[in-house]
């Protein structure tokens, strides 16, 4: 299992519980930033040589947490730039990072995380959900015939620290 976080403290964490409950899986920490070219591509260069292969991407960063609710037409520009950043441009360049291993071995699954929020109204973060649904069906069209399957999830409200800064209780 190849863990990637942009925040090496919260991955360091991670790698340490999952050692932990299940020691007899190998682990590793990488800090990385998805909105980076050259970042995902070195995740993808580190994965391979520490398993021999890349078989499964699930491309979970997102931003939500610190969402700003705002209606779209008052968005900063800067704002929604880390946002389509982060919840679409990564898992672009995520997909791109590991394609060609999956295409050698002509075996791959990629799984983009979306949100039941891509289809209410919910600011740029659903914009951004919106589009990863597209980019998730363009990519399954394109790598279908490599034996690459993309999929995503689009799930509700999770009770975790993000969505208690987000909804109300009774949403939970």
């Amino acid at each position: 299992v190849a863990l990637v976080d942009i925040r090496a403290d919260e991955l360091d964490a991670a790698v340490v519980a999952i050692s932990r409950d299940a020691p007899d899986v190998k682990v590793i920490g990488l800090e990385v930033d998805v909105t980076d070219p050259a970042s995902t591509a070195a995740m993808a260069e580190e994965v391979a040589a520490a398993f021999g292969s890349i078989d499964i991407l699930v491309n979970n960063a997102g931003i939500w947490g610190d969402l700003k609710p705002a209606q779209l037409i008052s968005t900063d520009p800067s704002y929604w730039d880390v946002v389509m950043g982060v919840n679409l441009r990564g898992p672009l360049l995520c997909a791109q990072a590991v394609v060609e291993p999956m295409r050698v071995q002509q075996w791959g699954r990629i799984i983009n995380i979306s949100s039941m929020g891509a289809y209410m109204p919910s600011g740029v973060y659903g914009v951004s959900k919106l589009g990863l649904n597209q980019l998730t069906y363009a990519l399954a069209v394109e790598l279908g015939i490599d034996g690459i399957t993309v999929n995503a999830v689009a799930p509700g409200p999770i009770d975790n620290e993000a969505t208690r800064s987000q909804l109300p209780e009774a949403a939970l």
